[in-house]
């Protein structure tokens, strides 16, 4: 497991591909500012396997939005993709919240009760498997992911003070008990 860890700025906030027997589990991180380059990732994975990643209860922002470095949430970056079920994570970046390419064999991703959020303004959402849903209601509708997200400026609105790593909810969050 990965567990309460806090990363800051990096390649790849955290990197779990593949996972060879799972179950394997991501839980409670905090990834902030999480590329120095050009474009990076929150959460790096891919290489199918045969365990499951479960993604629970974590927080990632790109700190550096204005600086066009392009953090993704979750990037595929290999053939395949690993099997994973992401629950009650808050993510807020520059680039795509989700972007897989390919899936051969196993199980889809299972994605629901997160909070996504991208600040790109070319309608860089999720690319799901080489499709681009630009809204979370075009992810929901094609894909069936995502039945109860919700898409927010978490740093603006739910967030005591992300660029610094604050991701305790403010108390009018409409984040709290969803």
């Amino acid at each position: 497991a990965v567990f309460a860890n806090v990363v800051r700025r990096g390649r790849t906030g955290i990197a779990f591909a593949p996972t060879g027997i799972g179950p394997f589990f991501v839980l409670r991180n905090r990834v902030v500012g999480p590329t120095w380059v050009e474009s990076g990732t929150l959460y790096k994975l891919g290489a199918q396997s045969d365990g499951r990643t479960w993604i629970f209860h974590e927080s990632g922002y790109d700190a550096d939005v204005s600086s066009g470095s392009g953090a993704t949430g979750i990037q595929q970056t290999n053939p395949g993709l690993a099997s994973y079920v992401s629950r009650n994570n808050a993510w807020q970046v520059d680039r795509y919240v989700v972007e897989t390419t390919s899936h051969v064999g196993g199980p889809v991703p299972d994605m629901d009760w997160d909070a996504l959020f991208s600040t790109d303004a070319t309608g860089r959402f999720v690319k799901w498997f080489d499709v681009l849903r630009s809204s979370l209601a075009a992810l929901q509708g094609g894909e069936g992911q995502e039945l109860h997200g919700q898409t927010r400026d978490l740093a603006a609105l739910d967030w005591t003070d992300a660029v610094n790593g604050g991701f305790t909810l403010v108390p009018a969050s409409g984040l709290r008990d969803a």
